[in-house]
């Protein structure tokens, strides 16, 4: 197998804080591999007996201590074993669990020397009173996993909360997204909440995954706090984009605005800006990373036909994902706007350059069509 070693960037001197690692990858599920949506991987790069032991080497190889995948099947017959010699321990929630042989879904592993699991709460978005499936907005199919983990030996930072999330694929469904996003952080403040009542401690939030959503798009905006223009104000509403082959009826019991525009009761854009606001404020681990990498490929799709370079975004990477479609999907969010508690990066896992991706991956090298992303985060009290 090729082998390529990517570095970490150094972006501050550690202090004497809790420092840990964490990784956000979608690993690209075995069962959703087409030939057809892969044209420039070879054969032997989309075969799973040569993918699944690659993903395993890269995830092993760069030891985080706490991994956030997404698109992961196979995970009894190829990931349980191996992961746990490995020191790690799991919690693994698959977004079809009627498919006994088949499908894929979430895992979060951790190293048991460093945590121990406190408080989990995995859920389907399509199921929660707050983003119920409408005949305007679809069935998604997509999940979400909230995890408590204690800190073993700590006295300063009890613990934290993990997050992970793939939101839903569609390029037109902002409002899905952003409707996803809201029920995730609104989920995780609750276990946050049932931590404190139990534990009598505050922990700090990490938001990981795939959320299908890019920096110039409403929901980084939200997660970050920037004020929206007028054209992602319009992008955030609910459209009917999609046809329902099913009529889906909504759900009685939602707590939504009653909209007279809105006949299906979807929560209507206005009260999802306001939850925003309220929430804390997150920052991507990654969102200067290009202040730290100058020789980082301009994504090669920004170049218009005069070979000018139209910059969507600055400071996070230009691409997370190297497929036919190049661009930012994949996060690692933290906050400082928890009590007690300061957060800051440490070091940043680098973005392989365009030279060993191009065409596109999945390839002999990197066994997705995203790459890993991730981060050494310090806490320390204040």
């Amino acid at each position: 197998m090729p082998e390529y070693s990517r570095s970490f960037l150094e972006l501050k001197i550690p202090d004497k804080g809790f420092r840990f690692t964490v990784l956000s990858y979608n690993i690209l599920a075995q069962c959703l591999v087409r030939r057809t949506l892969y044209p420039h991987s070879s054969k032997e790069a989309l075969k799973g007996k040569i993918r699944i032991p690659r993903v395993l080497n890269e995830i092993l190889t760069l030891e985080p201590d706490i991994a956030c995948l997404q698109e992961l099947d196979c995970f009894e017959s190829d990931f349980v074993e191996k992961i746990s010699a490995a020191g790690y321990d799991y919690v693994y929630h698959k977004k079809n669990p009627e498919k006994i042989d088949t499908g894929h879904g979430l895992g979060i592993f951790w190293k048991k020397d460093k945590f121990e699991k406190y408080e989990y709460f995995p859920f389907f978005f399509d199921k929660s009173e707050l983003t119920n499936p409408t005949t305007l907005s679809p069935e998604t199919g997509n999940i979400c996993q909230i995890l408590g983990l204690k800190i073993i030996g700590s006295n300063d930072i009890p613990g934290i909360i993990i997050s992970n999330q793939h939101l839903y694929w569609r390029i037109q469904a902002n409002y899905e997204r952003v409707r996803q996003m809201y029920v995730s952080i609104e989920e995780t403040l609750k276990i946050r909440k049932k931590i404190l009542a139990t534990s009598g401690t505050e922990w700090p939030i990490v938001i990981c995954g795939d959320l299908n959503t890019c920096p110039n798009d409403a929901l980084y905006w939200l997660i970050t706090k920037k004020e929206l223009t007028s054209e992602l104000l319009e992008q955030m509403k609910p459209k009917n984009w999609v046809h329902v082959s099913k009529s889906v009826p909504p759900n009685p019991t939602i707590q939504a605005e009653k909209d007279p525009e809105n006949p299906v009761n979807l929560v209507s854009a206005s009260l999802l800006l306001e939850s925003f606001k309220s929430y804390p404020k997150f920052k991507s681990s990654y969102a200067n990373y290009r202040d730290h990498d100058h020789s980082h490929t301009i994504n090669p799709d920004w170049f218009n036909a005069e070979g000018i370079c139209e910059e969507h975004w600055a400071g996070e990477p230009s691409y997370t994902n190297f497929g036919i479609w190049k661009g930012t999907l994949d996060y690692i969010f933290y906050s400082n706007d928890f009590p007690g508690v300061n957060c800051s990066v440490v070091k940043l896992l680098e973005i392989p350059k365009e030279d060993v991706l191009k065409p596109a991956i999945p390839n002999n090298i990197f066994p997705s069509d995203h790459i890993s992303v991730m981060t050494e985060l310090e806490f320390s009290k204040i």
